[in-house]
């Protein structure tokens, strides 16, 4: 992250806050994460000005979210289905789950107009 083992050695940092003039690739092959019962898991890489991301979702067994391609950049987020490009991004959700994935979305920017933006092609949404 470009900070000096010295500087930090004994204290806590919040490194979101430390200006650095390197630039620092990051790849990881495997992430996995719980969040409100939902299991996320997939591969991340990073080269220090935008981070590409490959995840998939499960809640119970049962799959959330099929293979994404997540890219974020300064200027916003891009979903893609990451197993074939040219077809919708598949989620299966609960209807109350769609309801609040439509309010959630109704709060984003959905333009690049200086405003932090989420991109997808298609989202094509299933109730389960």
């Amino acid at each position: 992250l470009g900070v000096a083992r010295a500087d930090v050695e004994g204290e806590a940092v919040d490194f979101f806050a430390v200006e650095t003039e390197r630039t620092t690739a990051i790849s990881v092959d495997a992430v996995s994460g719980t969040w409100d019962g939902v299991k996320f898991r997939g591969h991340v890489s990073s080269d220090g000005s935008s981070c590409t991301a490959v995840l998939e979702a499960a809640r119970n067994g049962a799959q959330l979210l099929e293979p994404t391609l997540v890219q974020i950049t300064a200027d916003g987020v891009s979903l893609t289905n990451a197993t074939d490009a040219d077809a919708p991004l598949d989620v299966y959700a609960a209807p109350s789950d769609i309801r609040s994935i439509m309010d959630a979305a109704e709060e984003l920017a959905l333009d690049g107009s200086g405003a932090f933006a989420l991109r997808a092609a298609a989202i094509r949404l299933y109730a389960t």
